[in-house]
Parts: structure tokens; sequence; C-alpha cells
């Protein structure tokens, strides 16, 4: 069984998984967000896309996804 998981799966998840997952793969196995995207064939637009409408927003310094900054 093939343990990767598609963009149609992702983007289906529960937004607490969503973000786990994303920021688990970020920290152990991607130095970037584009790299992720290239390893996992998903489009970083449709990523950041969905993660703000989860409310968090990739943060590329510390190489996650964290809460969007509110002002």
């Amino acid at each position: 069984m093939d343990a990767r998981m598609t963009l149609e799966q992702f983007l289906k998840i529960e937004p607490a998984i969503a973000l786990s997952w994303v920021n688990m793969k970020l920290r152990d196995e991607y130095r970037n967000l584009e790299d992720l995207c290239d390893g996992t064939g998903f489009s970083v637009e449709e990523i950041t896309q969905k993660m703000h409408a989860y409310g968090y927003d990739y943060v590329e310094a510390a190489n996650q996804f964290r809460p969007v900054e509110t002002i």
C-alpha cells in the first residue's frame, strides 16, 4: 500500500490534520514549501490557499504554517 497522500485527499481532510501533516513533512522531509510540492506533486498555490482558508499562512523563516496574524 502506498502511504503517500494525494492532493485530493489533502484537500478533504480536517484542518488540524492538514496542518499537522504539512508541518510534519516540512520539519522531517523537506527544506521548504517548494520542495514539499515538488516531492508530492502538490501545487504551492493550492496548499497555501487551503491552509489560509483554515487560518494558517506559510512562514518561510520557520518553514511551517502558523496562524494568520491579525492586527
